[in-house]
Order: C-alpha cells, then sequence, then structure tokens
C-alpha cells in the first residue's frame, strides 16, 4: 500500500472543499477566528506596526466621543454606554461561538471522509461541535494567549531593531524574531492538532492538547513542511486575490467611463458602488475556500498519522540521495 504524504492533504483536501460548497461556509464562519500559521502572525504584526498599539485606537476612540467627558456625563449617556458595551459584548461572545463551532464542525466532516469516504450529515457535525464547545474554547484560549505574548514580543524587537545601528545587535534581533516565527509555527500547528483531538476522538482541552504535543514530536518533519507549504500558498492566494481585485474594478471602471461621458453622477456613484461590491465578495469567498482548505489539509494529516504516519520528502530526497552515491 502507498505510503501518505503530504502532497496527498494538499491533493485530497482541495478535492474535499472544491466538491462541497457546504465547507465554503464553515470556513467562512470560522474565519472570525482568524487563520492560523505565520500568515496569520504576519498580517497582526503587520496590523499592530501600521496602526499602533491597542491603547492608541482606544485612546482615540475615547477622544472622538465628548459625551464621555466627565464634565458632560450623565445618566442617559451612562445607561447608553453600558447598552453599547453589553451589546458589543454579546455581539462578541456571538462570534466566538460560531467561530469555534464552525471550526470544529468543518474537521468533523471533513474527517469523516477521510476515514470513511462519507460525508458526515451537517448538522450531526454541528451539534458534536456544540457539545465540545468548552474544550475548544479552552484550547483556542491558550493558543490566543499565546499569539499575544508572541505578537508583543515580536513588535518590541522590531521596534530595538530599527532603533539599534550595531550589526551584531540587528543579527541577534533577527536572530530572534526567526526563533519567534518557528515557534509561532509550531503552536499553530498544535493548535490544530488539539482542535482534531477534541472533536475527532473526543478528549478533553488538556488531554488533547497533550496528545497534539505528541504527536507533533513524533512527526515533528512533516508538520513543519506542510506549514511552510501552506504559507506558500498564502501568497499564492495573496497574488491571485490581488489580481482579482484588480480584475473585479474593470466592470466599475466601464461605468465611471460611461459617467464621466454623459456627466452622470449617480451613474458614477454606482460603478464604485459596484466594484466595492465584487471587491468584499472576492475577499469572502477567498478567504472562505482558502480557510476551509487550510483546515482540511491539517485534518487530513491528523486522520492518517493516527493509522500510516506520513514520510517527510526531505528526509526521502536525503535517503534516496545516499543511496545513489553507495
Amino acid at each position: 500500500m502507498k505510503e501518505p504524504s503530504y502532497y496527498d492533504a494538499i491533493v485530497h483536501s482541495w478535492q474535499v472543499v472544491w466538491h462541497h460548497k457546504t465547507l465554503w461556509a464553515l470556513g467562512l464562519l470560522s474565519a472570525f477566528l482568524g487563520q492560523f500559521g505565520l500568515s496569520d502572525f504576519f498580517a497582526r504584526l503587520w496590523f499592530l506596526q501600521t496602526n499602533g498599539a491597542v491603547l492608541n485606537l482606544a485612546q482615540g476612540f475615547w477622544a472622538n466621543f465628548g459625551f464621555v467627558n466627565q464634565a458632560s456625563l450623565t445618566a442617559g449617556n451612562i445607561a447608553g454606554l453600558i447598552w453599547l458595551g453589553l451589546l458589543g459584548l454579546g455581539i462578541m461572545i456571538v462570534l466566538i461561538f460560531v467561530a469555534i463551532t464552525a471550526q470544529g464542525a468543518l474537521i468533523i466532516y471533513v474527517s469523516a471522509w477521510f476515514k470513511n469516504k462519507k460525508y458526515s450529515d451537517f448538522y450531526k457535525a454541528w451539534h458534536k461541535s456544540v457539545s465540545h464547545f468548552w474544550s475548544m474554547f479552552w484550547v483556542v484560549a491558550v493558543f490566543r494567549l499565546v499569539c499575544v505574548f508572541m505578537l508583543g514580543l515580536a513588535a518590541l524587537i522590531i521596534k530595538y531593531y530599527s532603533i539599534l545601528q550595531s550589526g551584531s545587535y540587528q543579527f541577534l534581533i533577527g536572530f530572534s524574531l526567526g526563533l519567534i516565527l518557528f515557534f509561532y509555527l509550531v503552536f499553530s500547528i498544535i493548535y490544530i492538532y488539539s482542535l482534531a483531538y477534541v472533536v475527532v476522538d473526543n478528549n478533553r482541552a488538556r488531554q488533547a492538547l497533550s496528545k497534539a504535543v505528541k504527536l507533533f514530536s513524533r512527526h515533528l518533519l512533516v508538520s513543519l513542511e506542510v506549514g511552510v507549504m501552506l504559507v506558500f500558498f498564502n501568497l499564492v492566494l495573496f497574488v491571485l486575490l490581488a489580481t482579482v481585485l484588480i480584475l473585479a474594478y474593470i466592470p466599475a471602471l466601464i461605468i465611471w467611463i460611461f459617467a464621466g461621458i454623459f456627466n452622470l453622477t449617480a451613474l458614477a456613484k454606482f460603478g464604485f458602488a459596484l466594484g466595492a461590491l465584487l471587491w468584499i465578495i472576492m475577499i469572502v469567498l477567498s478567504a472562505s475556500v482558502f480557510n476551509a482548505f487550510n483546515i482540511g489539509a491539517w485534518t487530513y494529516l491528523f486522520v492518517k498519522m493516527h493509522k500510516h504516519g506520513i514520510s517527510s520528502r526531505i528526509v526521502d530526497f536525503f535517503g534516496r540521495l545516499s543511496r545513489l552515491k553507495k
């Protein structure tokens, strides 16, 4: 029997996601948690560097609303603030619940296909994911705490990198940043394995995390290879998305040309709205498909590692090379 490889993970995950569009919806809902892996790390770090710290954002929000000043606080304003706070908290809780449950349902749904070549019932997968919500929640919470710590550390390192001009210091800082990226990728892999242990093997959060660490240590090289490959696919997706976004504005551009010829302001506004709508649709669709594909690839690895193990292409390459020399 052919030993499974991570190339099979890429192919099978794409086939499942492409032929079953229900997974796109789950991919979209689970995207509220963000992606995982180095692409997510770079995106969050870029946002942190270009938009400032969360404290600065909060201060700007505070300064823009004059009714928050102590001199103008009234019972009505306080009640309004409390209501807005509760509403925002409620929306955040709902989004977290839906995103975590969708991610679990996606893993359950895809793992059922990889195991039995049969799709799990969508509603059964969703309800099973709901039953494991709290275990998944604690796994997500641990992962997010690690993310916050590593993002803060990386932002601090980048800040000192721009200050220190010494070559030796810059090398040390660059090396430290590389270590942070490496460990972030490791924690991302352990995170998705932990979720799979929770929803597929019915483990509690602590047990799932422990088993995920052991699974990763047994398949260290393969897991890292897949992680790097998915980062590459992220870059390809970004290039394709940028191209599609440019193409999405072609209909709007044609409408703008006619609007300029006939001096129709309303038509120009319609063209802008159409371009923005197509732009949003493309982003949402791309995020949905790729998130489902990403989770599907890791789920395939998880399922196959249980049964057969997966060979490393790097180890295979050097093994063949050594045999040829002999």
